[in-house]
């Protein structure tokens, strides 16, 4: 076999073309710098980015969420926990629902099991968020206008404010760009 030959040992390096004049590249273009599109990205030597064994950084493995603000995504939030978020309009919630495929589906993690597997239908009408109990074991509770706590007749759809309870879990809906970052 032969030796290895580099076929771009010879191309120009980010420094090189950003001192290029355009005049070079486009006639009439006498004075003109041409920069290069983006920064050139520093190497890292392996064993920096990887540490001394080779074995992936923890830092490394985790990807960062990146936050567009857009008024139509919604999040549901439990009480002390990760917030949801609810792309789309219809949802089946509980701890494992069941539905037809044609909806969307959001689990619900409950260790104490008070939420049942297919709990609440919650729909979006607009800037409006409607439930609906689909017969749970422990209900859900909705707070009136004037504060009063009611427990949602089974099969019955009610306008949610922005906070209900689920089982023993309490939910609220808040527009994607209100929630704080979790990471």
């Amino acid at each position: 076999m032969g030796d290895f030959v580099d076929p771009f040992a010879d191309a120009p390096t980010w420094e090189q073309l950003s001192q290029r004049r355009a005049s070079q590249v486009l006639p009439g273009m006498a004075g003109v710098v041409i920069e290069p599109a983006i920064e050139p990205i520093e190497e890292q030597p392996f064993s920096d980015a990887y540490g001394e064994s080779g074995a992936v950084v923890e830092d490394l493995d985790k990807t960062i969420f990146v936050r567009r603000a857009s008024p139509d995504l919604w999040c549901l939030v439990p009480d002390g926990g990760i917030p949801i978020m609810l792309e789309g309009d219809a949802f089946v919630i509980g701890r494992n629902p069941l539905s037809d495929q044609a909806l969307n589906h959001v689990r619900i993690a409950d260790p104490g099991r008070t939420v049942s597997r297919t709990h609440a239908f919650l729909r979006r009408v607009e800037s409006s968020w409607y439930i609906t109990d689909l017969d749970s074991t422990n209900g859900i509770v909705v707070s009136a206008s004037n504060g009063t706590q009611l427990l949602l007749p089974s099969q019955t759809e009610i306008l949610v404010n922005d906070t209900f309870v689920l089982g023993s879990l309490c939910m609220t809906l808040r527009p994607f760009h209100d929630v704080p970052d979790h990471s």
